[in-house]
């Protein structure tokens, strides 16, 4: 006997997308293998609570992990959606978070595929995430979608700040999201 599968409903897909909203922690350990450690699920959590969360903390502790998991989880919960991710330096991007990320996908049980790239993770029209330099304010115009932009910024101490103020632009769209990691090298 041969099973055919059905597309999901919009109101199954809208329910999906709620209850993976509601419990990041949980939608990260099913759908992508993981456990996060105690301060990791605090951050998921305040991540899907307000609109800006940083966290300072010192080196090797999973920051960079949990905003791989952080950008699974915001493109299955807010899809279509973007998470726009940066980093004081190019080589940030594609040598520390984009890694990490390609690792996360390529390794989970339970997730949409798409097209994975060196920096950048296309699931279809105005969906997927990307690495984008911050060396001109201008980088970080243009991004828009229904439910808000999730920009994660990595040793967000050394961003300048009219690059700051660029991408707080860009997150003005409600439902937005930004996550600024690092250690605390400067004020």
């Amino acid at each position: 006997m041969m099973t055919i599968a059905t597309m999901p409903s919009p109101q199954e897909v809208a329910s999906y997308q709620e209850q993976s909203w509601a419990d990041p922690v949980g939608w990260i350990n099913h759908a992508l293998g993981v456990e996060l450690w105690g301060k990791q699920a605090e951050i998921a959590d305040a991540v899907r609570d307000y609109p800006q969360v940083a966290v300072r903390s010192a080196n090797a502790v999973g920051k960079s992990f949990l905003a791989a998991c952080l950008t699974a989880w915001f493109l299955q919960s807010r899809a279509p959606g973007y998470v726009v991710t940066t980093s004081s330096s190019w080589r940030g991007i594609e040598k520390v978070l984009w890694p990490e990320i390609r690792k996360v996908v390529r390794n989970a049980p339970y997730l949409i595929g798409g097209t994975l790239l060196n920096t950048e993770w296309k699931l279809g029209d105005q969906w997927g995430a990307f690495g984008v330099s911050a060396d001109i304010p201008e980088n970080f115009a243009g991004f828009r979608t229904e439910h808000g932009i999730f920009v994660i910024i990595d040793e967000a101490s050394a961003m300048e700040s009219e690059i700051f103020e660029s991408i707080m632009g860009l997150t003005a769209t409600e439902g937005s999201r930004v996550l600024m990691i690092g250690n605390p090298l400067r004020p």
